[in-house]
């Protein structure tokens, strides 16, 4: 019985890691589509919709980072085989969330 419920923790533990990192990343591909709209030259934002997206990226860059941070410290023991890839990401989400609206290339007069 003890070992039914080593496992059964253990294959708990797992999946909240999974889903913790299956949605940082899904959330990280959504942020990095606000900056890759930010950055686009080929449609012209308004500054009020350049707030909206930069409110929205940063709305959601702390969640990203604090569970990138979070798997890096290794909750099951281990860190991660993708923890470079991760730390690059945190360092460019926090380059990005420094950006202010009307900086971007796309910026409308």
């Amino acid at each position: 019985m003890k070992m039914v419920l080593q496992i059964s923790e253990f294959v708990r533990d797992w999946a909240l890691l999974c889903r913790v990192y299956l949605t940082a990343q899904a959330e990280f591909r959504r942020l990095a589509s606000l900056v890759g709209d930010l950055q686009g030259e080929e449609r012209q934002l308004g500054l009020a919709e350049q707030e909206d997206r930069v409110a929205e990226y940063r709305y959601g860059v702390d969640f990203v980072i604090a569970a990138y941070e979070w798997l890096l410290r290794g909750p099951l023991g281990k860190v991660p085989a993708v923890a470079a890839d991760m730390t690059d990401r945190c360092k460019l989400l926090r380059v990005w969330a420094t950006i202010e609206p009307g900086q971007y290339y796309g910026s409308a007069s």
